[in-house]
């Protein structure tokens, strides 16, 4: 007769507990499961899948083509001493900003199964560069839900700016060793060209089967991402209809009250903690100043839910990139984004500026009917026959297609410019 393993502590049992109560919960309320469900569905149907298939399905030819090979060499003297890993992060960086959550920690995952970084530089990438992306937070929450999109660069610029800090003071606790270039700093499109060229060796595979083996890994990866949603979409519901979301509500209350939020954000903040878009349509509903609605969305779309960081653990599982420091770098990240979208509003001058830097992305009004087709997490039923799927369906498809040429172009001025630099410095030192 087998014994239960001694050290095995409480965890276990626990886990089977929570599920096995999870179960009962699904059996005993039906009407629920199937109202929640049906909007995690419907989020993922018309908003994640079309917004994020064309960035996955992009980012891995490139990656099999030797393009981000390519570029990684040149810009390397640009990211190891900024953020500690290899090049080819910048791809990684610019993606999973210019996407949406899950993209940096896909391609992370993608860049150490192909050994072109360690497992501490796959981690960091997946700690730094996981990020909402400007086209949600421009259309779905500053036009779809608050109806204002003069707000739109102060979602957007507090979001990134936290991010950015984040990510270079993070870079500093890194070994010396890890922000030390393995190659000249400069940029040297021989070396580029090589990398490229290796790159394709090592892969082998022809064009046709690269479209395909991409297409099939983009679409499987968002299956598993689909059914994330709606699981803690339903998760929330029952959490709601069971009455435990008013104790979650004055915790989080308490967590965010240091922030300058009041205690009536609570329940937003704490519907957020599990699903980002439920908390920030929450947070948009509030009967509060659009002040605090701002601050309370910036927190709740920096922290990203647990929906996110659920979908996270799923695709770095097995290849030892810990979840904690990622979730770390949220919590930080979602303070300092509430910070900063409160000092934005309270600076006329700062505001004034970063409105002109950060222009919102093209088709704007477009994509705000994806904020209004979402609704608090007490109205579900009514978000499932909200919107017409279609034409949601298509804009975000529109839009994704819009970010991904915008982020390219941004990427290739950034490689310009460091070349440029880089050159320059290079016949000097000659």
């Amino acid at each position: 007769m087998k014994t239960v393993k001694k050290g095995a502590g409480p965890g276990p049992f626990l886990l089977a507990a929570l599920v096995f109560l999870l179960a009962a919960s699904l059996l005993l309320s039906p009407k629920t499961v199937v109202v929640a469900s049906t909007a995690g569905a419907k989020l993922w149907w018309e908003v994640v899948f079309p917004s994020l298939l064309p960035f996955f399905i992009c980012a891995k030819l490139l990656m099999a083509l030797g393009v981000v090979q390519f570029l990684g060499v040149l810009v390397e003297g640009l990211m190891r001493p900024l953020f500690a890993v290899p090049g080819p992060g910048a791809f990684v960086m610019l993606m999973g900003f210019g996407s949406s959550y899950p993209m940096a920690s896909i391609l992370a995952t993608d860049l150490l199964r192909r050994g072109e970084c360690t497992v501490a530089e796959a981690e960091r990438m997946v700690t730094y560069f996981t990020t909402a992306d400007p086209l949600f937070l421009s259309g779905a929450v500053a036009v779809g839900m608050l109806s204002r999109p003069d707000l739109a660069p102060v979602l957007v610029g507090s979001h990134y700016v936290a991010a950015l800090v984040v990510a270079l003071a993070a870079a500093r606790l890194a070994p010396a060793a890890a922000r030390t270039w393995k190659e000249p700093p400069w940029p040297s499109p021989v070396r580029a060209g090589a990398a490229l060229l290796e790159s394709r060796r090592r892969d082998g595979r022809p064009f046709g089967r690269i479209l395909g083996d991409a297409v099939q890994e983009s679409v499987n990866t968002l299956l598993i991402i689909g059914g994330l949603i709606m699981l803690f979409s339903v998760l929330a519901a029952i959490l709601d209809q069971v009455g435990l979301f008013s104790p979650l509500a004055h915790l989080a209350g308490a967590i965010v009250a240091p922030l300058g939020l009041p205690a009536v954000t609570g329940r937003a903040v704490a519907m957020g903690v599990f699903e980002v878009t439920i908390g920030a349509r929450a947070a948009a509903g509030l009967a509060a100043p659009v002040d605090l609605q701002v601050v309370a969305i910036a927190f709740i779309m920096a922290w990203g839910g647990f929906s996110i960081h659920a979908q996270v653990a799923s695709i770095v599982q097995g290849t030892g990139i810990r979840l904690g420091p990622v979730l770390l770098a949220r919590a930080a990240q979602a303070a300092l984004a509430a910070l900063f979208a409160r000092w934005l509003l309270a600076s006329p001058a700062a505001m004034d500026i970063v409105s002109k830097v950060m222009v919102p992305p093209h088709g704007l009004t477009a994509l705000g009917a994806l904020g209004g087709s979402y609704s608090p997490l007490g109205d579900l039923a009514a978000s499932v026959g909200a919107g017409t799927g279609a034409e949601v369906f298509l804009s975000n498809l529109v839009g994704s297609l819009w970010g991904a040429l915008e982020m390219g172009t941004l990427w290739l001025l950034l490689v310009g410019l460091y070349l440029a630099v880089g050159g320059r410095r290079q016949r000097a030192s000659h």
